[in-house]
């Protein structure tokens, strides 16, 4: 069966990659809690370093999945990045969102599914010494714990009374900017990287720099309350942690209403970025003088920076596939 629908084809392809790009972090995030809690295996810092770089690696492989079909976004704040941008149609981009958040849905499910017995051993609802040795606080801290594999939290590290820099409402004045500065980074970077006038390399690697970026967020932006870029992660896997009973209120002041700094900030920091990106970079490249056609089949033309390709170097990946690209025989 060879499907020839442009958009059903779109949607397959982010499907199978944001399915691949969240199962494999999902699982990594929570093979390490339960190893650390159940067979205390990882030190907290090596574990950290482990998910972040497990979360690149993730996104890469998914990217690589993706990437010929649908350029392999993985991420609604991309998705909507390029079509602001003008390189992806409004209609590609809703199909990109439907296929990431059914991905993401399914995914979460897999991964809940593959470590059922870890989960519920680790919640205390096995019949194992160590399940009838819980108190009531350990089940409930646990099942804090548990939800916050799936879905991003806050740190316990807050200053109630309102002593410090940040004063009261703490993480809320912290955790919100750094939501939009790790979208907004994202975003900047990953456009620089796909912007034919900004790069040299062969788009071929974007995945692998996309996965490195990714991991970068993570190790040194990312304690606040995790990298908390991606919305479809975000949502479904707490529309999963809900309707399995999983306690949300991980810290004191942390209910279901954080789902708005996760969900809704992470778009505002992509436009964010997008802007900057434009403001400071691509709208200052100089106009390109007409050139003769080069070994890498490709004629750059001044007017309104369309660059013309011959569709055999389409086909042997030399080009993205973007508004600014037109293929010709």
């Amino acid at each position: 069966m060879v499907v020839k629908n442009d958009h059903a084809r779109r949607f397959i392809a982010e499907f199978f990659g944001t399915y691949l790009f969240v199962a494999f972090s999902l699982g990594c995030l929570s093979q390490v809690i339960y190893a650390i809690e159940l067979g205390g295996q990882y030190s907290d810092t090596s574990a950290f370093f482990i998910v972040c770089v497990g979360e690149g690696l993730g996104l890469t492989l998914g990217m690589y999945a993706a990437y010929g079909v649908s350029g392999g976004h993985l991420n609604p704040i991309i998705s909507m990045a390029l079509a602001l941008k003008g390189t992806l149609s409004v209609v590609a981009m809703l199909v990109d969102w439907l296929a990431q958040y059914t991905a993401v849905f399914l995914a979460a499910w897999s991964v809940y599914a593959l470590y059922y017995n870890a989960e519920h051993e680790f919640l205390g609802d096995t019949s194992s010494n160590r399940s009838r040795d819980m108190t009531t606080e350990e089940r409930a801290l646990n099942s804090k714990i548990a939800a916050s594999i799936f879905a991003s939290q806050p740190q316990n590290y807050s200053d109630p009374d309102g002593i410090g820099i940040w004063g009261t409402g703490y993480r809320w004045r912290v955790t919100a900017p750094n939501v939009i500065l790790n979208s907004a980074l994202f975003t900047m970077i990953y456009v620089g990287l796909i912007d034919r006038k900004n790069t040299t390399t062969d788009l071929r690697h974007v995945p692998v720099l996309s996965g490195v970026l990714l991991a970068v967020i993570g190790l040194s932006i990312g304690f606040n309350c995790g990298t908390a870029l991606n919305p479809a992660r975000d949502f479904c896997s707490r529309v999963i942690s809900s309707v399995v009973g999983w306690n949300f209120n991980l810290n004191s002041g942390v209910t279901l209403w954080w789902f708005l700094v996760p969900v809704i900030l992470p778009h505002l920091g992509a436009i964010i970025g997008l802007a900057l990106y434009q403001l400071l970079i691509g709208n200052h490249f100089p106009k390109i003088p007409r050139a003769v056609l080069g070994s890498d089949n490709t004629r750059p033309i001044p007017d309104d920076g369309t660059i013309l390709v011959f569709h055999s170097a389409v086909k042997r990946n030399q080009t993205d596939r973007t508004a600014d690209v037109k293929v010709i025989s």
